[in-house]
């Protein structure tokens, strides 16, 4: 494969991250946003965002891959398209509204190209 292959290939790595980063985003955004929310869920969810597993159960409500709800973190890169080794962190949200002062992290997806 030459260089300029490579390189296509890469690119098309990064923006598949980003667009997955941004539904994480947009899912947490509605997370906290939505009237149902209570306080103590936003406090459980900023206090394990490295753990995929647990805290996805909060903002995968909110989020649709080809028309499905994920129930898993594997779930959602399985249907994402990502192979495995790939792993997310859903960062934390900003609670500062409900007296906390929990700044707003980003997702990340973690072992997947550049």
């Amino acid at each position: 494969m030459g260089s300029g292959c490579l390189k296509v290939v890469n690119d098309a790595k990064v923006v598949k991250k980003i667009a997955l980063v941004n539904t994480l985003s947009t899912a947490k955004s509605l997370f906290v946003a939505d009237p149902q929310t209570a306080a103590a869920d936003i406090e459980t969810y900023n206090s394990g965002p490295d753990d995929p597993s647990n805290f996805l159960k909060y903002i995968a409500p909110y989020i649709r891959v080809n028309g499905y709800t994920p129930t898993s973190e594997g779930d959602l890169l399985t249907k994402s398209g990502f192979p495995s080794g790939v792993a997310i962190s859903l960062g934390t949200v900003d609670d500062s509204s409900f007296g906390y002062s929990n700044p707003d992290i980003a997702p990340a997806v973690k072992g997947y190209g550049l």
